[in-house]
């Protein structure tokens, strides 16, 4: 599976279909929503999932992430699968997005 880590709405591009991480994303709303900004190291504390992982996750396109690290990272920003992980299209092919 490839998994592609890029903000949400980064994503509205026609395409092939893929799997994208929404790390990025999710950062950005629990950063807006507490007002204060949430950075890789707390949730490396919160979650134990290695600083370095982290920022690989949200920063290299093709990323493997283990079935544990989406558990983690669902539980510490308090959303589903389909919220962290997105099915959109990139743009050298046909598709549409949706929740994973």
């Amino acid at each position: 599976m490839r998994i592609k880590c890029c903000k949400e709405e980064e994503t509205n591009q026609g395409g092939i279909d893929m799997i994208v991480l929404n790390l990025k994303g999710l950062m950005a709303e629990k950063s807006k929503r507490e007002r204060r900004t949430i950075r890789y190291s707390e949730i490396s504390q919160v979650t134990g999932i290695n600083q370095s992982v982290l920022s690989r996750m949200g920063y290299d396109q093709s990323y493997n992430i283990t079935k544990k690290n989406i558990e983690l990272l669902c539980k510490f920003f308090g959303v589903g699968v389909g919220k962290l992980l997105l099915l959109v299209s990139d743009p050298k092919g046909g598709g549409q997005q949706s929740a994973a």
